[in-house]
């Protein structure tokens, strides 16, 4: 397989399910590089108008997809809202917790763009192991 570098990205608007039921629309930019092949970014634009940054796993977004998965700071797993297919992705920290809805097609959708540029399976070829080890060997001596 030819390993060059490609992104896909998706701007979507995501709602933040509030405790009390209140619902709050906040733009997000989910992004997949293959120089990064097994995860997604997700940049998510507060209303001060800084971005929040997530990374977890394309697998586990794309397991979401169908049933619950995860543990520790990101779950996710498959809601319907007025006959809607979502998903809930939670996200947890130290600073707080929050969970927030996308349309299940919009993610799939993405997730799909993902596969066009990194088949499921294959990512391990877009992975410079020689250069991994090389960075860290560098850092633990400096």
């Amino acid at each position: 397989m030819d390993c060059v570098s490609s992104m896909v990205t998706r701007d979507l608007v995501m709602e933040v399910v509030h405790p009390d039921d209140r619902v709050e629309q906040v733009p997000v930019l989910l992004r997949y590089e293959t120089s990064d092949p097994y995860a997604v970014h997700a940049d998510f634009l507060t209303g001060s108008d800084r971005r929040v940054r997530w990374c977890f796993s394309r697998e586990l977004m794309s397991e979401g997809l169908e049933g619950a998965t995860g543990h520790g700071d990101v779950r996710i797993w498959p809601v319907s809202r007025g006959g809607v297919n979502m998903i809930n992705i939670a996200l947890m920290s130290d600073d707080g917790a929050a969970v927030v809805q996308a349309l299940k097609a919009d993610v799939a959708e993405f997730l799909g763009s993902s596969y066009g540029v990194c088949p499921p399976g294959v990512e391990s070829a877009f992975v410079d192991l020689d250069a991994g080890l090389r960075s860290l060997f560098e850092a633990e001596g400096a």
